[in-house]
């Protein structure tokens, strides 16, 4: 009936949150004297209304990246919080590429139920694993930077914790379609919950569907489907017991990026290079097809009124992997925005190429993937004759080989987590917090045969071993698989590589808070122990004695501390300040200098170690609230392993990057003012340095040998930029909340100080030995490559119509409305860069940095998202 008291409470600051389903949530902030009582009169709570913040908020995830630009450069924290800056960072800056603080994603812990969510072999989190399932990822207890949380130690780029518990979900059933012009073009939703009933029983269930035959850039689809199921049992007043069951099934065709010379010839920076015509219909050579199940157990326990236990046991598993073109050696390279396929690598008379320009442009058998091109050529392959195939001696297979297929390269995890934390209130001053977590997580990573393209077979040979290192004396150096010598390849076969990841984790944290009428402190410190290894399912022929079985293991043990203190000017006005020191052990991708050929690890690896501070200001008013942060991290000692190939050897390589330090320091400001009862105006500001603090040392070896072509070298790139964010970003909006249940909203978004990803091989003495210092051409090869600033305009609309217990809300947002041909046949709007990098390659005989340009991600242009939405 909305009557309440609150009694015994100490002097202090409080804020009392109200809530009830139907209508909009309210906070009130209390100052609370020794001795004083306080009534707070009647506390009025609004209709609910529709809101950008509602069900539909669009936020990044794997389904808006494009291929090569992973979301492990997004961080988890881009999902929305009651917080100004968070959440408005996270809906209208994630689709731009922001990455809070300039962390990579590894740097944020994403949980679920207290689970890490990451994949331990890269620390990458895969969002798509609970894609579609926004009614039921709701609720979430985000933070920011250092703060203290709730169910873990957390990391420098703060928290996001999941809770998936069914007696926790709003009870009824809502049903919704959306309508959009993204990465899907269609989005289904149901979910229904009981809530706790009478019996002691509470279930949820959700699934969705997500659909396109394209999407917004040509040649990619989109298939994907969703499911949820939470039940709890209510045993007593002190132990509930939660299942769990979700996952994602996804299937899509992805885009990638290209040069600018490509977006220009056809006029289009939308342009997709992994797509071509078959037989009249579009097929994309890159599918992404993962499904990884996520089942969690957990129990509530409620000790006494004081002291709380819960414990959750889960286990993850499935397929994922992604197809992709191969060819061998000698075959065409069939990437058709490859170098030596484009009009600029034509050497010719102008009249040539200008023909050929013209066909490369009008003719798509040119300018995309050349399906038939591949299966003639498969086709006309002459008969080879296989002897002792399958490693059987005397078995002769005759046939045609394939020149050209199609493999996917898989990793199916096998994941299983367990994570307790315990809660106890100690006194009306301190209340302490303590968890430990137990991981066992590996990978199966290997390759599988998807087409033929009309040939009979592949062999399982090495084919740069083969052009390289193989002679009439040594054959077995080119079998990718000595335990079957000459093993012929069909559809749904393992070859290439075959091994598995093998990371154990064991982790205890503890934190306790502190408070006090006029300060507030917590301090907070955790040991990790973690374990390495690499388990070769084939023996490799150039690497016989060092591939097949399991390796060493490579043991880390990791700490940290933290702490911060809060000082409370008044019951709206708020100072902090908080520290962290902590070390992190290598992932098993930068342990193994070529986890798929050896098990040779980076000599001398340790953990990285981190320093990071944060402070600032926040104002909690009526009708203001709002921060000012300030945060400085500095990042030593870390390491990171590329394999690509290096024209200064003529080889493909593994580049072994250790020392690296960075410096992300900068300054966070979020502001809300509620102008009136409806009206609503907010605005952020994040201004970011993010450096590279001091050069590194690279050791290059030869990926078919282990040989060492360099060790120690330095890298120059002390001041270097971080790329992949814009470290400088700004967003205002105002929202009305106009009569009838009606919501409008406006924002402008502002990018700037962006930077294209840059191939370090270049910042080497080496590179620019030739070069005049000072010269044009030595000055270009250094320089940074920074993508140009810009701005968008976003509009949300919605309204909301009651009928008894049915509520339907319709909502339209339109993003970066100005990007479009109408609005640029009166003012240019250049579309935004949002990413890109220098190729790896580098022309080392004519030192022409044209021949291998940067690669760029540009930003969608003008896009829309309708939602309906019946809640009953």
């Amino acid at each position: 009936d909305g009557y309440f008291i609150l009694e015994n409470l100490i002097a202090g600051n409080y804020s009392i949150s109200f809530t009830l389903t139907g209508y909009e949530g309210l906070i009130m902030d209390v100052e609370i004297t020794d001795g004083a009582k306080k009534d707070l009169g009647v506390i009025t709570l609004a209709a609910e209304r529709t809101s950008k913040t509602d069900e539909t908020v669009i936020v990044i995830s794997d389904d808006d990246l494009v291929d090569g630009q992973s979301s492990e450069n997004v961080s988890g924290m881009l999902h929305g919080s009651d917080d100004v800056f968070l959440s408005t960072a996270g809906y209208n800056l994630g689709p731009l590429r922001f990455r809070l603080r300039g962390y990579d994603s590894e740097y944020t812990e994403v949980t679920i139920n207290g689970i890490p969510m990451e994949n331990l072999e890269s620390d990458y989190v895969s969002f798509s694993n609970w894609g579609g399932l926004n009614n039921v990822t709701k609720n979430q207890v985000s933070t920011l930077g250092l703060t203290e949380t709730e169910t873990t130690f957390g990391n420098i780029g703060g928290t996001s914790n999941i809770i998936m518990r069914a007696s926790e979900y709003r009870k009824g059933t809502n049903l919704t379609y959306s309508s959009l012009n993204r990465a899907y073009r269609n989005r289904a939703m149901a979910t229904y919950s009981t809530g706790m009933m009478d019996n002691g029983w509470a279930l949820t269930l959700s699934g969705s569907r997500r659909w396109a035959q394209e999407g917004y850039v040509e040649g990619t689809f989109y298939d994907a489907w969703s499911y949820f199921a939470a039940i709890e049992k209510k045993v007593n007043d002190n132990h509930s017991f939660g299942f769990v069951v979700f996952g994602a099934p996804n299937r899509r065709g992805k885009n990638g990026a290209s040069t600018q010379e490509v977006y220009d010839l056809l006029d289009n920076v939308y342009y997709n290079p992994n797509w071509g015509y078959q037989g009249g219909e579009k097929r994309n050579s890159k599918i992404s097809n993962y499904h990884q199940p996520v089942l969690m157990l957990t129990h509530y326990w409620d000790l006494n009124s004081t002291t709380s236990l819960n414990s959750t046991i889960s286990y993850k598993f499935g397929r994922g992997g992604q197809t992709s073109l191969d060819w061998w050696h000698n075959a065409r390279d069939p990437r058709p925005d490859y170098y030596r396929n484009l009009p600029s690598y034509l050497t010719a008379t102008d009249d040539e190429l200008a023909d050929f320009t013209d066909e490369w442009i009008d003719n798509a058998d040119y300018h995309q993937i050349n399906w038939d091109y591949m299966y003639q050529a498969n086709f006309n392959s002459a008969d080879v004759e296989i002897n002792d195939a399958d490693g059987t001696i005397g078995n002769t297979v005759i046939g045609k080989r394939s020149q050209y297929i199609v493999e996917e390269r898989r990793n199916d995890e096998n994941y299983f987590a367990f994570n307790t934390n315990l809660n106890k209130i100690v006194s009306d001053n301190l209340e302490i917090t303590t968890g430990l977590q137990v991981i066992d997580y590996r990978i199966h990573n290997y390759q599988t045969m998807i087409d033929l393209l009309g040939g009979d077979f592949w062999v399982d040979n090495d084919k740069y071993a083969e052009r390289d290192l193989a002679d009439a004396y040594n054959t077995e150096i080119t079998y990718n698989n000595l335990n079957v010598p000459n093993d012929i390849i069909r559809v749904g076969d393992i070859f290439g590589y075959d091994y598995i990841s093998n990371t154990q984790k064991a982790k205890l944290w503890a934190q306790a808070n502190f408070s006090y009428a006029k300060i507030d402190f917590f301090v907070s410190a955790f040991g990790s122990y973690s374990s390495l290894w690499r388990t070769g399912n084939m023996k490799n022929g150039k690497f016989p004695e060092t591939s097949f079985g399991n390796s060493d293991k490579k043991a880390f043990i990791d700490y940290g501390v933290k702490g911060g203190v809060t000082y409370k000017i008044s019951g709206r006005h708020y100072l902090y300040a908080r520290a962290a020191y902590l070390t992190n052990s290598p992932n098993f991708r930068n342990l193994f200098i070529s986890a798929r050929t050896r098990e040779e690890m980076v000599e001398g690896i340790t953990s990285e170690n981190i320093l990071a501070i944060d402070g600032g200001y926040t104002i909690r008013a009526p009708r203001l609230k709002g921060a000012i942060n300030f945060f400085y991290t500095q990042l030593e000692n870390q390491t990171e392993v590329k394999s690509f190939y290096l024209d200064t050897y003529r080889n493909f390589i593994n580049y072994v990057i250790k020392g690296m330090a960075k410096t992300h320091q900068g300054i966070e400001v979020g502001l809300e003012a509620n102008v009136t009862s409806s009206l609503t105006f907010s605005a952020i500001t994040s201004m970011g340095y993010y450096r590279y603090s001091d050069n590194a040392k690279v050791d290059i070896y030869v990926d078919n040998s282990a040989e060492a072509l360099s060790e120690n070298k330095t890298v120059f790139i002390k001041n270097y930029l971080i790329s992949g964010t814009p470290q400088t970003v700004a967003s205002a909006g105002i929202d009305w909340a106009a009569p009838k249940f009606t919501y409008i909203g406006l924002n402008v978004n502002y990018i700037a100080d962006l930077y294209l990803d840059f191939n370090m091989e270049r910042r080497t003495s080496e590179a620019v030995a030739s070069m005049e210092v000072g010269s044009d051409l030595y000055n270009k090869t250094l320089q940074q490559i920074k993508a140009d600033d810009g701005f968008t305009v976003d509009v949300n609309v919605g309204k909301s119509f009651k009928f008894g217990d049915y509520t339907l809300m319709i909502n339209l947002s339109a993003s970066n409305i100005l990007d479009n041909d109408f609005v640029r046949r009166y003012i240019n709007i250049p579309t935004l860069v949002t990413g890109g990098f220098e190729q790896s390659r580098l022309d080392v005989v004519n030192y022409n940095l044209e021949k291998f340009p940067p690669k760029y991600y540009y930003n969608f242009g003008s896009s829309y998202y309708l939602n309906l939405s019946l809640r009953f």
